[in-house]
């Protein structure tokens, strides 16, 4: 099931903690007194009010006593399912209050939630970009949260989708995307000024699957001085960290490179001027510093929660009082209250889990058909035996994603059962340089898949996994690379299981999808539905339902606003066609990703059951 706990977050006097719980189809905003055990109730939705599949997306505090909540809610769209965000506020005495309920329009205005800056100086005002009705592009508005008044502080730029304000308020960058129709591509877009008061200027514009451009990262304690990632000019294009002078329009120092991984992110304070560190992946989650109190912090933290990705979450206004989001591969999230000496422990997110032994994450490296070197990840069940085991294969989703070593209730599930877990980060993965994840381009079906063929062929191999007994399970991309293992390679595979995945790509890239920007560089990355069409069939487990011999499992949501339902139902019709044993569980008014606690529980017994029955049984 969910966490009992995410988003767990310390109010600015350090003094009370909130966070989000779910249980079953509810989601309740919680806030404790730290010096009090008492937990009180402050808001509560339920996933089918009003009609609508809502989730609460995300809590701030904006003083002491008012918090501000965003919650998504999935509509019925007239081409697409959609989703918008509602803005409320919510005081401790459990005044709740929607704040956009007065503005003109707001009915229309579907995206409330995009926050720019909670203003250090003015403790009831907030900044947030807003599409109003009548606009292509989002404008930065003052909100006054109490109220719900809204003033324009920033009016709509072409092209810019996405502001951001420095450590005092100030919106200074501004990226965005631009659509060139003759040439079928499309252009990033960043601009800059180094004062409130001054005129954005173009700081560059750059091909969105090129690697010369950069994009913004983060502010300095110096006006004209901003951090950027870009494309390291080595073999494998890993993105760095840069420095970039506004006024001089040049880039300066590189802060940070790896010789092999990508920076994942630059890592700011809401209370602080200047970046804290810098995260990167490689067999394991790092941290590269340029902050030394930050870093002295951090090993203390780490001293005490040794073996551990430690993760500071929130701080309180005058940083003596900080949150610790504390996990590893055999250690579900735990949430620690950290004063700059003594850990205290807040909360366990999956408290049935305590004191049981999980299976440990290892880093696994092979080598692809054509000589690419694949990393990923190998789970065994606890006390395992050395002997080839059953193994059940989770391609990740995305696919412009990656796996990392961690917590992940999916392998954790999966290993419980008696199943070898193994994620490989095949060819089109991100994080390992722009040159692995564009050797993907393209290859939906193809080398990606080749990747996750010859991991499975790698494992056997090496005496690992029992060739008679691999399944294959994944969510979304991963459920599509699911799907056409079994069809591109039928031998290798007993039995395979999706949630939310293609099985249609020319339906997929439908002229639906190609309406919003971005349809173009989508045909680049996954192919054209009519120029490509015998490539996207020959790669579609719909239209090679007839080569599956393993029986199958689908899963999908109703409302899943990234992969219509209809691809689920599609399948399910071509492997009855094909006369292929199929169990297919339609899930009511679920997302993309579960809402509901007991829909995710029914899935995933079902999954295990499923896997159990034709992987550890006789069958």
């Amino acid at each position: 099931r969910h966490p009992v706990l995410t988003g767990v977050t310390l109010s600015p006097d350090g003094q009370r903690i909130a966070a989000i719980s779910a249980e079953g189809a509810h989601e309740r905003i919680v806030v404790r007194h730290l010096d009090e055990p008492k937990t009180k109730l402050l808001a509560k939705i339920k996933r089918g009010d009003y009609g609508l599949a809502m989730t609460v997306d995300w809590i701030r505090w904006v003083d002491n006593d008012l918090m501000l909540m965003s919650v998504a809610q999935a509509l019925d769209g007239a081409l697409v399912d959609v989703q918008r965000t509602r803005l409320f506020s919510a005081t401790l005495d459990g005044e709740i209050n929607y704040v956009a309920r007065n503005w003109r329009g707001q009915e229309w205005t579907y995206v409330q939630g995009n926050l720019v800056s909670l203003l250090p100086e003015d403790p009831d005002g907030v900044l947030f970009s807003i599409r109003i009705p009548g606009t292509d592009y989002p404008e930065v508005a003052r909100i006054d949260v109490r109220t719900g008044r809204r003033k324009t502080v920033l009016r709509p730029r072409n092209s810019i989708y996405r502001w951001y304000a420095d450590p005092e308020g100030h919106v200074r960058i501004g990226q965005g995307m631009v659509e060139r129709k003759r040439k079928s591509d499309v252009e990033w877009l960043l601009v800059g000024r180094t004062g409130s008061d001054e005129a954005f200027a173009e700081v560059g514009r750059w091909g969105m699957l090129g690697n010369d451009g950069f994009g913004f990262a983060g502010f300095s304690d110096r006006p004209e001085l901003i951090y950027v990632y870009e494309n390291a000019p080595t073999d494998r294009q890993q993105i760095r960290v840069r420095t970039y002078d506004l006024e001089n329009q040049s880039l300066g120092e590189v802060v940070f490179e790896h010789p092999e991984v990508d920076v994942d992110r630059l890592v700011t304070s809401r209370y602080a001027p200047t970046p804290e560190y810098i995260v990167y992946a490689a067999e394991r989650p790092h941290k590269h510093f340029i902050n030394a109190d930050a870093e002295r912090r951090q090993r203390r933290i780490d001293a005490a929660l040794p073996n551990r990705t430690n993760v500071l979450i929130s701080e309180s206004a005058d940083r003596s009082r900080f949150v610790v989001l504390s996990s590893s591969d055999v250690v579900p999230p735990e949430y620690y209250l950290f004063d700059g000496k003594q850990l205290g422990l807040l909360a366990h997110a999956y408290p049935e889990l305590v004191g049981v032994t999980l299976a440990p994450m290892e880093p696994v490296q092979y080598t692809a058909r054509d000589g690419l070197t694949i990393d990923g990840y190998l789970t065994r069940p606890v006390d395992a035996p050395d002997d080839p085991i059953p193994t059940i294969v989770v391609p990740h989703g995305g696919p412009w994603a990656r796996d990392i070593w961690g917590w992940d209730p999916i392998v954790q599930f999966l290993a419980s059962r008696g199943f070898a877990v193994f994620q490989p980060n095949f060819r089109g993965s991100s994080g390992y340089g722009a040159t692995f994840e564009q050797a993907g381009y393209g290859e939906f079906g193809l080398a990606m898949q080749d990747d996750i063929t010859d991991g499975v062929k790698w494992l056997i191999a090496e005496g690992l996994a029992d060739p008679e007994r691999i399944g294959i399970f994944g969510w979304s991309y991963g459920g599509y690379a699911a799907l056409q293992g079994l069809a591109s390679t039928p031998e290798l595979y007993r039995a395979g299981a999706s949630y939310a995945g293609v099985y249609d790509l020319r339906d997929w890239m439908s002229e639906v999808n190609l309406r919003f920007i971005g349809g173009s560089v989508m045909k680049k990355l996954v192919g054209d539905r009519r120029s490509d069409k015998a490539k996207l069939q020959a790669s579609s487990p719909a239209h090679n339902a007839g080569k599956i011999r393993a029986p199958v499992l689908l899963g999908h949501g109703t409302r899943d606003e990234r992969v219509a339902v209809e691809q689920a139902q599609a399948m399910e019709r071509a492997l009855r066609r094909a006369d292929v044993s199929v169990e297919v569980y339609i899930y009511k008014d679920e997302l993309h990703d579960f809402l509901d606690d007991r829909n995710q529980i029914h899935f995933f017994t079902k999954v295990g059951d499923f896997f159990e029955q034709h992987l550890l049984g006789d069958g």
